[in-house]
């Protein structure tokens, strides 16, 4: 199983993508931390992203073929990248998740305004990929990261993908 978590820069994709992979044991994968491992922090240019989401693949695949559930975070903005995950889902014969992580711009902007661990992202950077995403056409669960315990969003990400799954 792959579990995307995907949206904006200050939404609480890291956060909850590591909460939900200590309840789960799933794999947790990273972009931030990829970029980090590739040497690459600070480089943002197409060519770039595009080589961070290949290695996200690759591990990810690595992890399938192990046996391995996936939670990956990443703004996932692009229609490209959400569609080499859908060909990886294909490729391993599994199913794949898609969790929109959102808040309110006010907890947006404050979240940004402090160091992050891994993330290099500020508001700036918020603004520009708000300005330019592909449509989201896949079947998504949204969460607002702003709006209750991170508990209580595991609980209906857990609801949301038994309900979904077809291995059960």
């Amino acid at each position: 199983m792959i579990v995307i978590v995907f949206g904006l820069p200050g939404t609480g994709k890291t956060y909850f993508s590591h909460r939900l992979h200590l309840s789960t044991g799933a794999r947790h994968l990273n972009t931030d931390k990829a970029r980090d491992q590739l040497d690459k922090k600070g480089e943002y240019d197409p060519r770039i992203k595009d080589l961070i989401y290949r290695e996200l693949i690759k591990e990810a695949r690595l992890a399938l073929a192990q046996g391995q559930d996936v939670i990956i975070d990443g703004t996932f903005h692009k229609k490209s990248r959400r569609d080499m995950i859908l060909q990886l889902a294909e490729d391993m014969h599994q199913q794949v998740f898609f969790i929109e992580m959102t808040a309110k711009e006010e907890s947006i902007r404050k979240r940004l305004s402090h160091e992050r661990e891994q993330s290099e992202a500020g508001f700036e950077v918020y603004r520009e990929l708000e300005k330019e995403p592909d449509p989201f056409t896949e079947e998504h669960l949204t969460l607002w990261s702003d709006s209750g315990p991170v508990d209580k969003m595991i609980t209906k990400v857990k609801a949301y993908i038994y309900g979904h799954r077809t291995d059960k």
